[in-house]
């Protein structure tokens, strides 16, 4: 064989080499001299031109196949100035003031960041995608989304992902691994408590009946299972329940059916907040028609529910609502991101804030708390009037 056949030959196998899958490095810094070298002494001895030749190569060929898709993300220099922008549930939402309060009550311990609070006008998937890209324009490097909906939500995730910036969701988790972390609240834990307090909330009332989500969503399941395996253990007899199909309106109907059933039942758990979040038009008025002494527990404990409380002296008709401080939520998603971004290490890519439970007699002490972990909303209008003495 000729020596231009033999040098043709060489650079043929080492080509190759080159195009075997997973043999070439993603850095340049991954190809050093003396291994490129090495591969080409296996193939004989090249002259100078060749090597130089196979040496550029191997360079162009890192080069282009890229590196770490990590390595986009700002570092701790560039994330100084960097904008969060943090994306609420609706204007009217019950929980978004004291979530956007805790948002800003962190956003005073990073004065070197931005941190921006915005919500859609209405609840609705068209909405949030909409306050997503008018959000976008301004080119946020992480955005704390919330999340009521996980299939809802998806256009507004996909929108945000696109842009290149790091998404921490709120509310309920929708298990997407292209997420950068989570936080919500703990409600399957919340209504464990519920369950397991029954007896003593219902003060003397020994039936009640049950609306809940089991089978809507993984969230609403386990909420219905946790409360129901320590409901089982107290003193008092379940009628009836209802499993809503859809969250919200059904469930209201639900209620009212159950009540119409059982004019005698003495208290009503509702898994599914909306009813009293949301109440329609006569609906608290035909419950009461069907019903006219029952009274409820709901995993719910925002500020709108909490006149519903009474006080020890004058119970209201709401014996016990369960839910978070949720000044805590908007707090640890910024937190998060803030983190992310610097390249702080995330031991968990999830945190949970506990649930509590809220009665007439210590409200008090959650609502000055949930203020607080609001970064000072005030709430004092949400309280229910006390007697003058």
């Amino acid at each position: 064989m000729s020596d231009s056949a033999k040098v043709s030959l060489r650079n043929a196998q080492i080509r190759q080499l080159l195009r075997r899958p997973g043999q070439v490095a993603c850095s340049t810094r991954s190809v050093p001299r003396r291994t490129t070298m090495r591969l080409l002494r296996r193939t004989h001895r090249l002259d100078r031109p060749t090597c130089l030749g196979a040496m550029l190569y191997l360079f162009i060929i890192a080069t282009l196949i890229g590196c770490d898709s990590q390595s986009t993300r700002p570092g701790p220099d560039q994330a100084r100035g960097a904008l969060i922008v943090v994306i609420g549930p609706s204007e009217t939402d019950p929980q978004w003031a004291g979530i956007a309060g805790g948002a800003q009550r962190y956003a005073g311990s990073v004065p070197f960041m931005r941190v921006q609070c915005v919500a859609p006008a209405a609840d609705t998937p068209r909405d949030l995608l909409a306050k997503v890209q008018e959000t976008l324009a301004d080119r946020p490097q992480a955005v704390c989304l919330y999340v009521a909906d996980c299939a809802s939500a998806r256009p507004a995730i996909d929108a945000v992902l696109a842009s290149h910036a790091l998404v921490v969701t709120m509310g309920t988790p929708c298990g997407d691994v292209r997420v950068a972390g989570h936080v919500g609240p703990n409600l399957p834990d919340g209504a464990e408590a519920l369950g397991r307090n029954l007896v003593r909330i219902a003060g003397g009332r020994l039936t009640y009946v049950l609306v809940h989500a089991n089978g809507v969503d993984e969230q609403g399941t386990r909420c219905y299972q946790r409360f129901s395996e320590q409901a089982r253990q107290q003193d008092i007899r379940l009628l009836a329940d209802a499993t809503t199909p859809r969250r919200g309106e059904s469930a209201a109907v639900l209620l009212r059916g159950l009540l119409e059933r059982f004019p005698n039942a003495g208290l009503v758990v509702s898994l599914d907040p909306a009813p009293w979040l949301l109440p329609q038009a006569g609906l608290e008025r035909e419950l009461r028609a069907a019903n006219a002494g029952f009274r409820f527990a709901t995993l719910s404990a925002v500020p709108a529910l909490w006149a519903r409380l009474g006080t020890p002296e004058r119970p209201g008709d709401a014996v016990a609502l369960v839910g978070p401080l949720d000044g805590e939520i908007g707090y640890l998603a910024v937190e998060m991101a803030a983190q992310l971004l610097l390249g702080g290490n995330q031991t968990s890519r999830e945190r949970t804030v506990p649930c509590e439970l809220v009665t007439a007699d210590n409200l008090a002490d959650f609502a000055r708390r949930y203020a607080a972990a609001a970064n000072g909303l005030d709430v004092q209008c949400y309280l229910p009037p006390v007697d003058a003495k």
